[in-house]
């Protein structure tokens, strides 16, 4: 993923090299250009307002998001992306840009993507995501064969009307030189040969079909998936992906995968399912969460347990204890919350990379720094609320938690003993220790974490008097301090809290 990303960086900092050339522009195009302007709503508000500005702005090249080559002065890029909110017509006049090689008109209101599009036969990078395209992706876009990234994604849906492929996906298989193709949001639910086309793009490196609606393939075509040995980013969340069999034939494949996202598509099944995974052997992300996996967490066999950087298991069945947790000791996101997991934590002091560590609403037990999670020093949120875990907090317990961000500790059996005058490590934007016997004292060293928007301290045995100093915590915007005996003057509540509880 981090390859592919950075091969497209280098490309567009070739294409600013065309910016502002010292060659004028042809007329022809400066006046294609002018052209598109006028086709569009609200031009004036945007980096538009300086094209042709003035008699003696003639140069096109010199215009605000224009590209141009040095050597050639033709225009070359056209780059109208980043929320400039242009609406309207996408004018044919573009057809005039003959070595147009870079489009991009992401993050716009545009409503129809031009079939005329596809006769743009030397663009390299189309970007048309974050619109208000509906309708039919048209076909004529497989006519541009040396387009190397395609983004159709997150075109928002506007009176019920959505992007769509209809019937056939045939038509992508021709663009031969493609390397990055998104099409989340792009519905694909009466397209079955959506895996056999996309299957045939052999220097696919990125993919990403978030929320497609795809339906199943049929079996015939699974016979004949040739899927690209150099896929490295496959994005498939919300993707109806319901089938076991697909995935274990495609991704047995994939060797160089190095991200994968099957995340929200009621997945049912267990640790024989989930084979293909042990042969991804360069696997750094794994996001299997909101599905309904069944297996034992120690029956999870990575092919990359030495590689995997971030793994997402929560809000599945997940069974079993963490035993086998101190193998990924290149880990630096896990999420394993609302799960069916239990046990003592085991020693996680090998696991310095982490951090993320997110494991509320399990069944786990034993003491909390017992499992030497004190030694995390990357920590940036740690988890563990509404478990059984046990043992007295302490403000060594923190000291090398200076990275920490977010904490939530609530609905253990934890004792918190922290000072009246102890400063923490960290400043945090959420905390929360509900249940956690905090009391009888109201924690004084809450009035340093001035970046806090989230706080629950309910429950916690406090008697005292309610700080005036709660208001000086300018960000909160949640905060609950109920079931305990606080009294005194309410303090003025900022207009921008959400919720006071």
């Amino acid at each position: 993923m981090r390859t592919t990303y950075l091969r497209w960086l280098l490309f567009l900092l070739i294409i600013v090299q065309y910016l502002n050339g010292s060659r004028s522009c042809f007329e022809n195009e400066r006046n294609a250009l002018l052209s598109f302007k006028r086709s569009v709503s609200n031009p004036s508000f945007t980096s538009l307002s300086s094209w042709g500005a003035s008699r003696n702005d003639d140069d096109c090249c010199k215009w605000e998001g224009i590209g141009c080559d040095n050597r050639i002065g033709h225009v070359v890029a056209l780059h109208l992306g980043d929320n400039e909110g242009l609406q309207g017509e996408i004018s044919p006049s573009l057809l005039h840009l003959r070595f147009l090689n870079f489009l991009d008109l992401s993050r716009n209101e545009f409503d129809t993507i031009p079939s005329f599009i596809g006769s743009l036969d030397k663009l390299v990078y189309l970007n048309l995501s974050y619109n208000n395209f509906s309708g039919n992706v048209p076909p004529h876009l497989g006519n541009i064969s040396t387009l190397k990234y395609l983004d159709l994604g997150n075109n928002y849906i506007i009176d019920g009307q959505e992007l769509e492929v209809v019937d056939t996906l045939e038509w992508i298989s021709h663009l031969s030189s493609l390397e990055y193709l998104n099409m989340d949001w792009v519905d694909l639910h009466s397209v079955p040969d959506w895996l056999h086309s996309i299957s045939k793009l052999s220097l696919l490196r990125t993919l990403s079909l978030s929320s497609c609606d795809v339906p199943s393939p049929p079996s015939s075509s699974l016979l004949h998936i040739n899927s690209s040995t150099f896929l490295q980013h496959l994005s498939l969340p919300d993707g109806n992906i319901a089938t076991f069999p697909l995935l274990n034939l495609w991704l047995n494949q994939s060797y160089f995968l190095e991200y994968l996202d099957l995340s929200y598509n009621h997945l049912v099944g267990g640790e024989k399912d989930i084979k293909f995974l042990r042969h991804l052997g360069n696997l750094k992300t794994l996001d299997l969460s909101y599905n309904s996996f069944s297996f034992n967490f120690s029956q999870l066999i990575l092919g990359s347990e030495k590689l995997i950087e971030i793994l997402k298991l929560h809000d599945n069945k997940i069974v079993g204890s963490l035993d086998d947790t101190r193998e990924f000791n290149s880990l630096r996101e896990l999420n394993l919350e609302n799960n069916q997991l239990s046990g003592s934590l085991p020693d996680m002091s090998t696991m310095l990379s982490l951090e993320i560590f997110a494991i509320g609403n399990n069944t786990f037990n034993g003491n909390l720094m017992g499992s030497n999670i004190g030694h995390l020093s990357n920590l940036k949120c740690l988890d563990v609320s509404s478990n059984s875990l046990d043992g007295a907090i302490s403000e060594i317990s923190f000291s090398n938690f200076s990275k920490l961000n977010v904490l939530i500790l609530s609905d253990n059996s934890l004792t918190v003993n922290l000072g009246i005058h102890w400063i923490p490590p960290f400043q945090l934007s959420g905390l929360g220790l509900r249940s956690c016997e905090l009391g009888p004292k109201f924690p004084n060293w809450l009035h340093t974490q001035t970046k806090l928007d989230t706080l629950d301290i309910s429950n916690n045995g406090i008697s005292d008097l309610i700080p005036q100093w709660l208001t000086n915590l300018s960000n909160l915007v949640y905060l609950r301090a109920s079931q305990n005996r606080i009294r005194g003057k309410l303090p003025n509540i900022p207009s921008t809290m959400y919720l006071v509880d």
